[in-house]
């Protein structure tokens, strides 16, 4: 999943909405993985050509960049089946579940990630530079 990092407005509170997403998506599914992820863009440098970028920009929203396995799940390989239209269609349905998780935090007021009511496993967790691999 690409993020926002990059964004020019990129703080705590984009911060706590990415992390809780991707958390809560790899609960709901587990071939959402961070093991490999792209490296994010440095602090201002987003290209808002992207439209999740720009969509997260203009609004100060939640927007994200997802990508599906075309060969097979690194994370999850199924050697004699490989990537299949019912495990892209699994993850693709568990957005769903993901998106519903933070629906109650997309326009909380105050420092909602502050405050309590954020779930402890939904910390952000930023993916290391050039490695695919996530801290």
């Amino acid at each position: 999943m690409a993020g926002m990092e990059g964004l020019p407005g990129w703080g705590p509170r984009l911060e706590a909405l990415q992390g809780a997403l991707l958390a809560s998506y790899q609960r709901a599914n587990p071939d959402m993985q961070t093991k490999f992820a792209y490296a994010p863009d440095g602090p201002k440098e987003a290209n808002l050509a992207i439209c999740s970028n720009q969509v997260a920009h203009r609004f100060g929203c939640l927007g994200v960049t997802l990508e599906q396995p075309f060969k097979d799940c690194a994370t999850r390989p199924m050697p004699g089946q490989g990537w299949s239209p019912a495990r892209a269609k699994r993850l693709g349905a568990a957005v769903l579940e993901a998106t519903d998780h933070v629906r109650p935090l997309l326009r909380a007021e105050g420092d909602f990630w502050l405050l309590g009511g954020m779930d402890p496993r939904d910390k952000y967790v930023r993916p290391l530079e050039g490695t695919g691999e996530s801290r």
